[in-house]
């Protein structure tokens, strides 16, 4: 009879115990919302050093050149493909920019939701931003690839000379090839690990968002 009663003295402590650690809808939202914010904080601030960090490279790279000289020394790496370089440059670093204030603003905006329906919108719409931006990257690095890849055949007397149907001339644009499909897939990969990361915990906190709606 004790046994009876302590087994059943232990389910009641068990069910309790069950009931509580239930969250309502109010906390697991609250939860969700603090989750999601710092996931979208932290693409943030890795866009943001990324950035940074370019800035940096760029700089200490043409350290030694005051202005006219810089573009005297592209003209002459590049020639006229150098004014191109630059355009595509200005453009990056504005689209940078634009992306990065994106993100500042789903994170504010996140950050203060207070409405399910909204904070999913918030989530679905800034997962398609940070699409975008990896995609935009994916192609600017395969834009800049063949920007100085072209320079560099076309002043060259022996690459312009080269017979492409040769095993030469073939192997090389093999090698320019594989060259350029690893460089993307270690931007890919980069991507994929860091970005993909976050984007894969907002896609859970969306769906445990949507159960709750």
């Amino acid at each position: 009879m004790s046994k009876e009663f302590d087994l059943d003295s232990l389910k009641v402590a068990w069910k309790s115990q069950v009931d509580e650690k239930k969250f309502t809808s109010d906390e697991i939202f609250a939860m969700l919302k603090r989750k999601s914010s710092s996931s979208v904080k932290w693409i943030f601030m890795i866009s943001l050093a990324e950035l940074i960090l370019g800035i940096v490279m760029y700089i200490f790279m043409f350290s030694n050149f005051s202005v006219s000289d810089y573009h005297n020394h592209l003209l002459e790496q590049m020639g006229y493909w150098a004014i191109i370089y630059e355009i595509i440059t200005f453009i990056i670093y504005g689209a940078t920019f634009l992306f990065i204030y994106i993100f500042f603003r789903s994170y504010r905006r996140i950050h203060v939701q207070d409405s399910i329906r909204e904070l999913s919108n918030d989530i679905i719409n800034f997962r398609k931003v940070v699409n975008y931006f990896i995609y935009f990257n994916l192609i600017v690095v395969f834009v800049l690839l063949w920007i100085f890849l072209i320079p560099m055949i076309s002043q060259n007397p022996e690459l312009m000379d080269m017979d492409w149907t040769s095993a030469t001339g073939i192997g090389f644009i093999v090698g320019v090839l594989l060259s350029f499909s690893l460089v993307l897939a270690v931007f890919w990969l980069y991507y994929y690990l860091v970005y993909g990361t976050f984007q894969r915990r907002l896609k859970r906190n969306l769906k445990e968002l949507d159960a709750l709606d």
